[in-house]
């Protein structure tokens, strides 16, 4: 058997290290990138899955929100001054805070329809002006009664003064307020 020389054991260290290489490569660096490669694409299957199974939940459960969202309109709409024009709802809408003034004993002084103005396309803003005389504790508790109401009302202005002695103290307000009413009744 005959020695190698240094530049041949150069060779043979060099092919052996070459082989270990293709070998490391071929068996072990490839499937394991595969493997991630295939994690990656699992992963972006797994989202378009969850994303269409998201979309399937969200369209059962569209009829319920159409019905909900459908009764709430239909429950707001209840809240719409009823008349069949401007000066009914107007004349609806200053009894109501006619009401609403007696339910906390305030004393009406005064109560003006006001010109209409249109919001939309479909509603129209009635505005009543209406002059009470009576406790601040009243006319809050009324204020909150109306725009708290049964009746979509906005209070547009007010205005308050006072008089009378310390222990009777009483309150004069102008106050306007404006309901809301379908165009077309």
């Amino acid at each position: 058997m005959k020695k190698l020389s240094s530049r041949e054991k150069i060779f043979a260290i060099a092919g052996v290290a070459a082989l270990l290489a293709y070998g490391l490569a071929e068996f072990v660096v490839l499937p394991a990138s595969a493997i991630w490669n295939n994690g990656e694409e699992r992963i972006a299957l797994a989202q378009r899955r969850l994303r269409r199974e998201r979309e399937l939940v969200a369209a059962r459960q569209l009829p319920a929100r159409v019905a909900a969202a459908r009764a709430q309109l239909q429950q707001e709409q209840k809240r719409l001054l009823q008349g069949k024009d401007a000066n009914q709802a107007g004349a609806q809408l200053q009894s109501w805070l006619a009401q609403q003034a007696a339910a906390q004993q305030l004393e009406v002084l005064r109560s003006d329809f006001l010109p209409p103005a249109p919001v939309t396309a479909e509603f129209v803003r009635v505005p009543v002006r209406i002059e009470l005389h009576g406790r601040i504790s009243q006319i809050t508790a009324y204020l909150a009664a109306v725009t708290q109401g049964n009746q979509i009302a906005s209070v547009d202005e007010m205005q308050f003064s006072s008089y009378g002695d310390a222990k009777q103290k009483q309150v004069h307000c102008v106050v306007v307020v404006s309901g809301l009413m379908a165009k077309g009744g």
